[in-house]
């Protein structure tokens, strides 16, 4: 715990004393008191500037943290009417080490992507998604019509599919009738077998629909009139490779914690880091938690970063 006094002079001299509850840094519970009187009762990330008159309506007394010319600490300047008290304790202020542009540069850098994957949720999942598989997603509308439609045409794809890629090769759904049995089987080329179908979106199938996730045939007996807008989306075998952005969670946890760690210039963040690192790759290896190999192929990067500037921290 840091303590700092100072004497207060005057008709009715009083002491001042501010206690920062923690070893080292200004990240702590902080407690100021006038002659035992408390003035104030902050959290960790509240500041220690307060402006308050000394007991006995004596100065005005104001303290706030001041920079130490030619380094990166801050310390504590009590002043009565303006002019600056002497500590009388003489408590040295917290020493703050500043990550190397080296350092901080690449982990900003970071901070950044991660919330700019954060905002744009939805699309940062298909790219994610993108490097383990090969999905194919068409949108199109399947019309339920209250007597029997015209004559079905099918439509072909806009492009042929190359040999090796995933697609969709039915965009357009043949109409139903209502209250008639439907039965269509949905086409893909490409890819590597079994395939896996599903309907995205929170809407689905209208009433009565179902589809057959192995086979893709949509099936049943409609049940209301309408035209009902569909994405239909089919994955291939390399899917099993990584199923969405939840094996990005854990890797994208542990990176937030311990890269602010590195910002501080804390000893503990790498060995840290490096613990979770190991631990995610024993359990993405065994099977028993859900972590992409390219987050922690990252995950390595940034850890030899800090790595590489331990000898500098505390």
């Amino acid at each position: 715990m840091f303590e700092f006094k100072w004497h207060v002079p005057g008709p009715t001299p009083s002491e001042v004393c501010l206690r920062i509850h923690r070893r080292s840094g200004w990240l702590a519970r902080k407690v100021l008191t006038c002659d035992g009187q408390t003035i104030f009762r902050r959290g960790w990330f509240a500041g220690v500037e307060a402006r308050f008159a000394a007991p006995g309506g004596g100065s005005i007394l104001d303290l706030r943290m001041v920079r130490v010319p030619g380094s990166a600490d801050w310390r504590l300047a009590l002043s009565a009417d303006g002019q600056e008290l002497p500590e009388t304790t003489g408590t040295a202020p917290p020493h703050i080490v500043p990550p190397p542009k080296s350092l901080a540069l690449p982990v900003g850098l970071t901070y950044l992507l991660m919330a700019i994957m954060v905002v744009m949720l939805p699309q940062t999942t298909t790219i994610l998604n993108a490097l383990y598989l090969r999905a194919g997603t068409c949108k199109t509308v399947l019309t339920v019509a209250d007597s029997p439609a015209v004559e079905f045409v099918p439509v072909a794809p806009a492009e042929p599919p190359t040999a090796d890629q995933l697609r969709i090769t039915t965009p357009a759904l043949p109409p139903a009738t209502l209250g008639e049995p439907y039965d269509f089987t949905l086409g893909v080329t490409g890819g590597r077998p079994p395939y896996t179908w599903k309907v995205l979106g929170k809407r689905g199938l209208p009433a009565g629909f179902a589809l057959d996730a192995d086979g893709g045939r949509i099936h049943g007996t409609p049940q209301k009139a309408g035209q009902f807008p569909l994405t239909l989306r089919v994955i291939d075998d390399t899917y099993a490779a990584s199923r969405d952005i939840t094996r990005w969670i854990i890797p994208f946890v542990a990176t937030t914690v311990c890269l602010l760690g590195f910002l501080a210039m804390r000893r503990w963040s790498v060995y840290g880091y490096g613990l979770l690192i190991v631990s995610q790759a024993a359990g993405a290896f065994a099977l028993a938690l859900p972590v992409s190999l390219a987050a922690l192929g990252l995950q390595v990067i940034l850890w030899l970063l800090g790595a590489a500037h331990l000898g500098k921290m505390r």
